[in-house]
């Protein structure tokens, strides 16, 4: 089964940095790069990755974020969403919430995020634990 996902910029910065395999942060950036993932991405989100996963504080290699963002753009589906009409508490998860909540694809998608508290309550944005228990439960 296929998966469309919008990954917030913790799991992946929580995946690259994880020195654990079997982390539930670093399958899903597995599930990613294997394909079972579809990801979902805005030229606002590709912003977003590559200014985070850039800051020195993380020692996140420029051959890592590239390798991450060229597999984004040839895997994923590329949507402008709307602006939704919501506020958040941090203005920088709009764009990813945005993306999830778009009409574009209507089936199998969810927002993985470690901060689910950020976000308006929906079934569909999930921590990585819960995507993880999805794709188990679906094989």
């Amino acid at each position: 089964m296929k998966y469309y996902v919008v990954i917030d910029t913790n799991v992946i910065v929580s995946a690259l940095m994880e020195r654990q395999e079997n982390s539930n942060t670093v399958k899903v950036l597995k599930l990613f790069f294997v394909g079972v993932i579809i990801p979902l991405y805005s030229e606002d989100v590709i912003n977003e990755y590559k200014e985070v996963l850039s800051r020195a504080a993380f020692k996140i290699s420029k051959s890592k974020i590239g390798k991450f963002i060229n597999v984004l753009k040839a895997n994923g589906v590329s949507i402008e969403p709307k602006e939704p009409d919501v506020t958040m508490r941090d203005v920088d998860d709009i764009v990813f919430y945005e993306l999830v909540m778009d009409k574009t694809i209507n089936s199998n998608k969810y927002l993985i995020t470690g901060n689910i508290k950020d976000y308006i309550k929906n079934p569909i944005i999930v921590t990585p634990d819960e995507f993880i228990r999805i794709v188990e439960n679906n094989k």
